[in-house]
């Protein structure tokens, strides 16, 4: 149910008016201060994000990046004072402090055995990012393991459990990500926390996000945290760019099939407090590849002929800048800025292809962002951030030879905000998070075969969340609650001047709803982790849903937001070094989701439909992730999913009722296989599987079960080990696939990379 901004909203603001109080009233306010630093006792490295207190005081506070702490307003007094992260054993020291005076008392804590891990499958034990210590189940995708292959982001998503991508063909082709069997346009995207969702509709085109500049992606499933700021119905995909500090540069080289050729090169470094980070990546392909087409008679094989993709060529330029200065610790600014600027063909559809038709894109995202660690002293975490986002689209298809008629738009969308947040610990095992998030959007589409501005249209959305973490039994236990309170208001501008179309019934529409999720993290053992989530999410209908366009649809103005509610259960098993297996990872998750509200396009006339709130549907399924390393040098790694996506819409009087959602395979199973050295290099082989599914609600044109196998070889340089030469063969034995009826992907192809660091 949508709820209003009245009587049970301010149940929520009372909820923030604690939250913003009881930390103040539980620190005391006496002078004295306690300072320090901790660190690895093994290495001598800073450890970033433990957690240090005073007892019986119960006040703390948590390391800076550079594994500073202070702990303000302690009053005169003897302590003990602790510290504790994740993967060392815990510490205590006994601390003494006068009136107005500043202890210096570092702490060096000492690794143990046993460190948690998330999904992400990875050589060795590093420190977890806040994603993987979550109580949703994530997938972290780190740069080593794609940085040496030949691949686009798609195809790294596509491979992981539970995540569907759909692709129309070849290297910077239109591609989109669903995950647990949602829709493109219910997964939030985000490029270094600014959201890639556009309020006109549609799946984020992940197709021209090149990953030479990506340092790692983070797949929530089911879930999303408080900290985005945004609802939504199937997870989040957060991709995060290189870091700036690392004194350390890298270039990469790859070509092969299809005239693809890519040249990237980064260089990261720091003078003084200041850090600086600079990426650029060029990436151009012909995707010229030979596809068996049907001659538009799909069930007559005899009129079958190979042929080549024409007007599939693919160009793109990326640069990524980001500066960012720090001071003892406490404050830091940063600017980031994201440029992309991608020219590509649009071939059309199986026999009836172009030779024209062609879509430019240019996108631009600048963020700026301000962080102050003890916030006036009370321990309170503060962090301002704006962003701004152009994105405009030059479509033209002259001679009409993709669309209805010839076709020459110019679309603008600009974006532009900022949030606040609060965070602070209290006590030894609570944690206290606010975030007030503000956004405006701006769609300006035109057409330039008639000389006219269309359809402006414009967003405002509030999200106001607060959200608790607490740790109980000894740290066995965790748990998270979030609550969102959001509020959209979207106005249409233009005019309908086109003759017979019917125009939407309001001109402008607003939505007021509280969204909230619910985590478990449960440590049994050293070896099991137990994870639960259920959460309720919304998403709001587009501009393009709402107000319609100039042609075949009409809006609606009275469509209520998508509705979900997301449920999942698991488990994850880490076992240690056994005989000859040196490391063991398994994790298993049940998920269930159940869709209501879904916005589906009803025909109206001959020439018109219009969208309307009769869709459900329930997904429900299993996710398997595994990991064994033998003998220190061969590694089997791999992923299963089954899921059952199924129509529960009423529509047409049921008749996709029961039917498996289009593209929704039910069973998925990823396996890679590598025998690698760490002085010579590796040798992989890749397995995909996908089950038969459909391209159509009513299940009758099928996508075939699809079986890719991909092997290569990476040589490390023997007098420069941070130089490597991968070989790919991918789809060795060219398998015919397609994602969308019409759209073909590529069949066998080469590659080689050249890529090291300096």
């Amino acid at each position: 149910m949508i709820l209003g901004w009245g009587e049970k909203s301010k149940y929520f603001g009372g909820a923030v008016v604690l939250i913003l109080l009881f930390p103040i009233f539980c620190l005391s306010s006496e002078p004295g201060r306690i300072v320090g630093q901790v660190t690895d006792a093994s290495t001598g490295q800073p450890l970033v994000g433990a957690t240090v207190w005073v007892e019986p005081l119960n006040i703390g506070t948590t390391t800076d990046s550079s594994g500073r702490f202070a702990i303000e307003k302690v009053p005169p007094g003897t302590y003990q004072l602790r510290g504790h992260i994740i993967g060392y054993s815990r510490i205590s020291k006994r601390v003494r402090i006068e009136a107005a005076e500043t202890v210096e008392a570092s702490l060096a804590m000492s690794p143990v055995s046993f460190r948690l891990k998330d999904v992400v499958v990875t050589a060795e034990k590093e420190k977890l990012s806040e994603a993987e210590h979550s109580q949703a189940f994530v997938t972290v995708i780190k740069a080593k393991e794609f940085e040496s292959k030949a691949v686009s982001l798609p195809e790294v998503l596509a491979g992981t459990a539970g995540v569907q991508v759909k692709t129309l063909g070849g290297l910077g082709s239109y591609s989109t990500v669903s995950v647990r069997g949602t829709s493109a346009q219910q997964v939030r995207v985000y490029l270094d926390g600014v959201a890639l969702n556009s309020a006109l509709g549609g799946g984020v085109n992940l197709g021209n996000i090149p990953l030479s500049n990506v340092e790692r992606i983070e797949v929530y499933k089911g879930t999303i945290p408080a900290k985005f700021g945004g609802s939504g119905l199937g997870g989040v995909v957060h991709i995060i760019t290189k870091r700036a500090g690392a004194t350390v540069g890298g270039c990469a080289l790859k070509g092969g099939g299809c005239g693809t050729r890519q040249t990237s090169t980064f260089f990261s470094g720091k003078h003084k407090d200041f850090k600086y980070l600079t990426a650029i990546d060029y990436t151009e392909s012909d995707n010229d590849f030979p596809f068996l087409d049907d001659n538009g008679t799909r069930y007559n094989k005899r009129d079958d002929q190979w042929k080549l993709r024409q007007n599939n060529g693919f160009r793109s330029f990326n640069l990524v800048g980001k500066i960012a200065w720090s001071h003892s610790g406490r404050t830091e600014l940063s600017v980031n800025n994201n440029f992309c600027w991608s020219y590509k063909g649009i071939p059309g559809r199986g026999s009836f292809q172009a030779k024209f038709a062609r879509l430019k894109v240019i996108r631009n995202l600048t963020e700026f962002s301000f962080l102050r660690r003890r916030f006036l002293k009370y321990g309170w975490t503060l962090g301002l951030k704006g962003f701004n986002s152009y994105y405009a689209s030059d479509y033209r298809d002259l001679k009409a030879e993709v669309g209805l008629g010839r076709q020459d738009n110019h679309n603008v969308t600009r974006t532009y905000g900022g949030e606040i947040s609060l965070k602070s610990i209290v006590g030894q095992h609570q944690v206290w998070s606010l975030l007030l998030k503000w956004k405006q959007e701006r769609f300006l589409p035109s057409d330039r075969l008639h000389h006219e501005q269309l359809f402006e249209s414009r967003r405002r959305s509030y999200s106001l969340a607060a959200e608790d973490e607490m740790v109980l039994l000894r740290e066995k236990l965790s748990c998270i609650l979030s609550l969102r309170q959001e509020s959209y208001q979207s106005r249409f501008y233009g005019d309908y001047t086109h003759g017979h179309w019917v125009r939407a019934p309001a001109r402008k529409r607003s939505y007021r709803f509280l969204s909230y999720r619910l985590g478990v993290k449960y440590n049994a053992f050293t070896w099991l982790i137990i994870k639960g989530n259920i959460g309720k999410y919304y998403r709001v209908p587009s501009f393009y849903e709402l107000f319609g366009d100039k042609g075949a649809t009409i809006g609606n103005t009275g469509l209520e937001p998508e509705r979900g509610l997301s449920r999942d259960i698991g488990f994850r098993i880490t076992i240690g070094h056994i005989g000859k297996i040196q490391e063991t990872a398994l994790e298993v998750a049940h998920f269930d989701n159940r869709l209501d509200n879904l916005i589906q396009f009803i025909q109206h006339s001959q020439m018109t439909s219009r969208p309307e709130n009769i869709g459900k549907a329930h997904i429900r399924g299993l996710e398997v992730t595994g990991k064994m390393d033998f003998l220190k040098h061969l590694r089997v790694e791999g992923n299963l999913t089954y899921q059952q996506a199924l129509n529960r819409s009423e529509l047409y009087g049921g008749i996709y009722y029961g039917k498996l959602l289009p593209n929704k395979a039910k069973w998925e199973t990823n396996i890679r296989a590598t025998f690698f050295s760490k002085d010579y290099g590796e040798i992989f082989y890749d397995y995909s599987y996908t089950d038969k599914n459909f391209h159509d609600l009513y299940n009758k044109v099928p996508i075939n079960r699809r079986i890719i196998h991909n092997v290569g070889f990476t040589v490390v340089c023997p007098w420069r080990q941070q130089l490597r030469s991968t070989f790919e063969a991918k789809n060795l034995t060219n398998t015919q696939v397609a994602d969308m009826w019409g759209y073909p992907l590529p069949g066998r192809s080469y590659y080689v990379t050249i890529n090291g660091t300096f």
